[in-house]
């Protein structure tokens, strides 16, 4: 029993079909989060661009992460 869980672990997840559908799943939230994310920076991005106003307010508020090194990210 344990030889064959060993030599073959994903055979048990694959029969069972729910690697696709977790991969599936995982994908899916990856995407969404994306979208989410472009839906919110790129307006801000290009408001930050046509206003001095907008830039200095926003600016602050990321200059609040830029001690983070990227790496942690």
């Amino acid at each position: 029993m344990i030889c064959k869980i060993i030599t073959n672990p994903f055979e048990e997840i694959i029969g069972m079909g729910s690697l696709a559908s977790n991969i599936l799943v995982s994908f899916v939230r990856v995407f969404a989060g994306y979208f989410m994310a472009v839906v919110t920076a790129v307006p801000i991005g290009i408001f930050m661009g046509y206003s001095k106003n907008i830039n200095r307010f926003f600016n602050n508020f990321f200059n609040l992460f830029k001690p983070v090194p990227p790496l942690a990210w």
